[in-house]
């Protein structure tokens, strides 16, 4: 089984089941080989490239159809390059409600959020 896209996401997009775009395999040579940023308020926090990757896409889309049946529209999120707020030195740094995040991937897009309280 191929993956038939690949979407710019992160976790707290998902955790609001939130749309987001997908670009097609055939827009995307090489999955292993795209720049991945996050900024907070204009400050970059994270920056890497998936050839960094602990495994890469085809072996994570091989190594998960061993355990369930992966269907058209299932979203496999891999993870975060360095940088996330826990691991800030020296003190760790949580999002505030207000806070203005823009992340990107290369050729996959960006994407624009606020942060707001909990409910």
């Amino acid at each position: 089984m191929l993956p038939g896209g690949y979407p710019a996401s992160d976790n707290q997009r998902l955790r609001a089941h939130r749309k987001h775009c997908l670009d097609w395999r055939d827009e995307v040579p090489d999955p292993q080989a795209l720049d991945l940023w996050l900024e907070v308020d204009g400050h970059r926090y994270q920056n890497g490239n998936t050839r960094t990757m602990v495994y890469t896409c085809a072996f994570l889309v091989s190594y998960l159809s061993q355990f369930f049946t992966l269907h058209p529209g299932d979203v496999i999120s891999t993870g975060t390059p360095p940088g996330v707020g826990l691991g800030q030195k020296p003190d760790p740094i949580y999002l505030r409600p207000g806070q203005s995040m823009h992340l990107g991937i290369s050729g996959l897009g960006e994407q624009r959020q606020r942060t707001l309280a909990d409910l």
